[in-house]
């Protein structure tokens, strides 16, 4: 997912050489810390950016990748639209024993992770990058 500018944000997965599947954040042109075991629920990623609003203004903007552990199947987030909380689900997308996940938001303020059993097993409170 590049920022609006092009800019490479991303997820990267490999092999280590005991034969885990790690995944690797990618700002810019810098690789993060590898991840080979997820012992949260979630472990996200948050970069700014700006969105063009429907006229030449731009306005800020959270970009979020993020990875949901395997017993996770929902992952909820809310923003604010219009001064109104505005609640939308996130396509986990299989990864190698976990799932993917990433969007770009103008307002969020939380992700809310749910099992099978629809307890709520985590709730990330987010702020903008920089704020």
């Amino acid at each position: 997912m590049p920022k609006q500018n092009g800019t490479p944000f991303a997820l990267l997965s490999a092999t280590s050489s005991a034969g885990r599947t790690c995944f690797i954040p990618v700002r810019n042109v810098s690789l993060g810390r590898p991840i080979c075991r997820l012992t949260k629920p979630l472990v996200i990623f948050t970069m700014s950016d700006r969105f063009q609003s429907g006229t030449a203004a731009t306005v800020p903007a959270t970009l979020i990748i993020g990875l949901a552990r395997h017993d996770i199947i929902s992952v909820v987030a809310t923003e604010t639209s219009n001064g109104r909380p505005f609640v939308q689900g996130e396509p986990l997308l299989p990864a190698a024993g976990a799932s993917a996940f990433g969007g770009g938001f103008e307002s969020i303020s939380q992700l809310v992770a749910r099992n099978a059993a629809g307890h709520v097993v985590a709730t990330l409170r987010i702020t903008r990058p920089g704020h």
